[in-house]
């Protein structure tokens, strides 16, 4: 919850040209960028042509656990100390 009066201004991107500047931990078989190929799935991004998906081009491995995380550090001001 925010202190108030404080509003937070949200991260929007669409992933169209790049990936926004995520980091992905599931190397090959986890989160990835880029155009979605692979049927039953979804086979186009909402903004064309990519998108950010576990595996595009197949199935997610079982017991899997994806994360994406922001390459860039995020900074609220409010918290003492800062919280990383």
């Amino acid at each position: 919850m925010l202190p108030a009066g404080v509003f937070a201004q949200g991260y929007n991107t669409r992933f169209d040209l790049d990936n926004g500047g995520l980091v992905s931990n599931g190397g090959d078989m986890g989160w990835a960028w880029g155009r979605p190929t692979y049927s039953p799935g979804p086979i186009f991004a909402f903004s064309t042509p990519n998108c950010w998906g576990t595996n595009l081009s197949g199935n997610y491995g079982n017991n899997a656990w994806y994360t994406l995380s922001t390459a860039f550090e995020v900074t609220l001001p409010w918290v003492h100390p800062p919280a990383f």
